[in-house]
């Protein structure tokens, strides 16, 4: 339930219906005119029964048209739920207004339009530091997750390539011994090599 306060202080609905209702009598001021409809029908308003017929039509179209205006006008105001919003906007309004009269007389407060162009220019530019700040700082954390994911793809590479010259020395401990004089001294001579080019491809830092 509204306060007495919080009525008093809801004004701008209540400014809105008397707008409406000076634009409405403005709008219907020219069919009220008499003279203007006596000079679209003169011959007919000169008689007394043409006259009578003529001011009750006018009457007539008047109340319609301000009825037809008042109905659009209110179905308008509650499928959009006008009155609500404007009152929850007035509400507002009184508690900034609260808000800034309990405020410290002693805080400083900055008014824009005390500002001269090189402090705008300056609040202005510091606003893009931040924001440029922190579109910095989300790419800072993007490329740090990019850096944990390579680095553990070069683990598992590294795990990968010892696990792959471990099974070579097994081989050539297995295959190419001092044990096994009868193979040949050119395939021995190759898988040395692949197992010295393969321990001499592999990263120092891995």
């Amino acid at each position: 339930m509204d306060t007495g306060a919080n009525a008093q202080a809801r004004i701008r609905f209540k400014r809105l219906n008397q707008v409406w209702n000076r634009a409405l009598q403005q709008s219907v001021h020219k069919i009220q005119n008499w003279d203007k409809i006596v000079s679209c029908f003169p011959a007919y308003a000169s008689t007394e029964v043409g006259s009578s017929n003529l001011a009750n039509c006018q009457k007539q179209a008047v109340e319609f048209w301000m009825q037809l205006c008042r109905y659009e006008f209110e179905e308008i105001c509650r499928e959009r739920d006008v009155e609500t919003k404007l009152n929850d906007l007035d509400d507002l309004v009184d508690r900034a207004k609260t808000t800034l009269q309990s405020t410290d007389k002693d805080t400083p407060r900055i008014c824009i339009d005390q500002l001269d162009p090189h402090e705008l220019v300056d609040g202005n530019l510091n606003w893009i530091r931040r924001r440029s700040l922190d579109e910095l700082s989300d790419r800072i954390l993007k490329l740090e997750a990019v850096n944990e994911t390579l680095t553990q793809e070069l683990q598992e590479t590294q795990t990968a390539i010892s696990q792959q010259l471990s099974q070579l020395d097994r081989i050539f401990d297995t295959h190419l011994g001092s044990e096994n004089q009868g193979v040949d001294d050119t395939l021995r001579q190759g898988l040395l090599d692949l197992l010295l080019e393969r321990k001499e491809g592999q990263d120092p830092q891995l």
